[in-house]
């Protein structure tokens, strides 16, 4: 990287170049940005220190993230991440792009479905699990709880590391709704909390209720009358099915 300039203390100066490099130390990861005119496009390379530090990079408030937060950076050891900002006068604009520029508390995150009840405040954590991939017995992909953080809030849901949805104990799952109703009033399918599963036919209209009990385990399923759903259970004579 000939061409560009090494600082040392975290000042950037526009006025002596426009493409900078910095290796993190314990005192130099607060960034100062100065002498920049407008249209200026700044081109920043941030380089780990070689045993993995992890030292604070903060940017100063001038910076606008096209994310809306600070990206995500490998702090492993030497590891290089690359910054674009174009200057308007007052502001940094992020000028990166790209999905490897996703905000740090998303950093990885895979897509969820989750539908909860009684929650005020939703806090999404995530973690990497296995480098995004799938991998059962990993970390999860993410978790959403009550409250500013999942160690201190009620769990609401997760999604695993393997791609499975977890919702927790006061929440239902709601499928098909139009108008996100969390009471399913609308809804193709509703999952609740207590087990029960209530699916409505787009054909007919009729809801079926299904709330089988342990023993039904390993049984065929059938139909009562009225719709419910149940499972079979040996006739008196020994063949057939006795709807439950």
């Amino acid at each position: 990287m000939a061409d560009f300039l090494t600082s040392t203390d975290g000042i950037i100066n526009g006025a002596i170049a426009k493409s900078w490099k910095i290796v993190l130390t314990s005192s130099n990861g607060t960034l100062k940005l100065v002498n920049f005119e407008p249209g200026d496009l700044l081109t920043l390379v941030v380089q780990e220190d070689a045993s993995g530090s992890n030292y604070t990079l903060t940017f100063p408030s001038s910076v606008l993230w096209q994310a809306k937060a600070a990206p995500n950076r490998d702090t492993t050891a030497n590891a290089v991440a690359v910054y674009t900002f174009s200057y308007d006068g007052t502001n940094f604009r992020d000028a990166s792009g790209g999905a490897s520029k996703l905000p740090a508390r998303i950093g990885f995150a895979g897509l969820g479905v989750l539908v909860g009840a009684g929650v005020v405040a939703l806090t999404l954590v995530s973690s990497n699990g296995n480098n995004g991939r799938p991998q059962a017995g990993s970390s999860d992909i993410q978790q959403y709880c009550t409250g500013s953080s999942c160690t201190l809030g009620v769990k609401v849901g997760k999604v695993t590391a393997s791609g499975s949805q977890v919702i927790g104990a006061t929440g239902s799952l709601v499928v098909g709704s139009m108008t996100l109703d969390e009471r399913g009033s609308d809804a193709k399918l509703i999952i609740k909390r207590t087990g029960q599963v209530i699916a409505k036919s787009t054909i007919s209209g009729t809801t079926l209720t299904q709330n089988i009990a342990a023993a039904a385990a390993g049984r065929p399923t059938c139909f009562n009358t009225g719709g419910t759903l149940s499972y079979c259970q040996a006739t008196a004579n020994g063949t057939g099915c006795g709807c439950k």
